[in-house]
């Protein structure tokens, strides 16, 4: 049976998801999802991108967050912060949850792949969510005086946020698990979600074997770009594109992170940007990729999943330096 597979993180690939399984039959779609934001609180693992689709394609997320389960409440939280335990994320009872259930799963010997897969069996999830890996990759946020943690970096003020660069600890020696390759390498076709290219795309592009799996499928693989002009649509993917290697923050700075692999990029309206995308090899559909409603959502996936929409594969790619 043929399937799409999405390379997904972040509040926009949850969106997005949401309306490709308006379009899709579940079982027909694949999601690789970034590792990089878990982290350990009160001694269980948190994954928040992984979370984040469970709640989704479940329907149990919360239309005005975006991100927390519906009806949430903070009971447990609010009586371990009594006790002394501080935490910059706030878990609510109803997340703290599937916490529980995921790391007793662990500490009895599970993977994370399969600890996932059996959580989104008891969510009644037919779309299978694949961690880019089991082994631990984290995002590390360079700044003068040192290191933070995503957490660390989301948690600062906006003035206080001076980078010098972005790092993907234990990427050197993590490997995808097997499944993700196989999905890539017989996909369909490889969407990568409109998610923030460092943050989130870059860490699963990090992990052994996944842009080789990218570059040798014979699927076409097209990516949304989270980029309007020179804005990133949300999160911090504006500024740390420069500091990463992206020449400039547009759709083209976002392309050339994906050479090597990349087909075609959808992106909105940008005249002045087009042929700079084109110079890189890369085609260029143009449309609406801001999502604002479930609406916006299925319209999109409605468009990048269109088989009758040709995709540039990688054995026809001609990069331009």
């Amino acid at each position: 049976m043929s399937h799409v597979t999405v390379l997904a993180g972040g509040g926009g690939a949850a969106k997005f998801l949401m309306g490709l399984v308006d379009v899709l039959p579940e079982e027909e779609i694949d999601v690789v999802v970034n590792v990089a934001d878990d982290y350990e609180m009160s001694g269980l693992r948190i994954c928040p991108d992984i979370d984040r689709l469970l709640y989704s394609l479940a329907g149990e997320v919360d239309p005005y967050r975006g991100w927390n389960r519906t009806h949430e409440t903070y009971n447990c939280q609010d009586t371990i912060r009594k006790l002394g335990v501080r935490s910059r994320a706030r878990i609510g009872d109803h997340e703290m949850a599937t916490q529980l259930v995921r790391s007793s799963l662990l500490n009895r010997g599970a993977n994370l792949e399969e600890v996932t897969s059996e959580l989104a069996n008891r969510f009644g999830i037919g779309t299978r969510i694949l961690p880019a890996s089991n082994d631990r990759v984290r995002n590390r946020i360079h700044h003068p005086g040192g290191t933070w943690s995503l957490e660390e970096y989301m948690g600062r003020g906006e003035g206080s946020k001076v980078v010098i660069g972005v790092s993907y600890e234990g990427a050197d020696t993590a490997v995808a698990p097997d499944s993700v390759i196989a999905s890539i390498l017989d996909a369909s076709r490889v969407i990568l979600a409109p998610s923030d290219p460092v943050l989130s795309i870059g860490p699963i592009l990090a992990v052994s074997g996944i842009r080789d799996a990218l570059s040798r499928t014979q699927a076409g693989v097209v990516a949304i770009s989270p980029v309007v002009g020179s804005l990133a649509v949300a999160g911090g993917a504006g500024p740390l594109l420069t500091l990463t290697g992206s020449t400039e923050v547009s759709a083209r700075g976002v392309a050339e992170r994906y050479q090597g692999f990349l087909g075609d990029m959808i992106h909105t309206t940008d005249l002045g940007k087009l042929d700079a995308v084109r110079e890189l090899g890369v085609g260029v559909w143009v449309d609406n990729i801001l999502i604002n409603n479930l609406d916006d959502a299925t319209r999109l996936a409605s468009r990048v999943a269109n088989p009758k929409r040709s995709v540039t594969r990688p054995s026809q790619l001609k990069y331009r330096s």
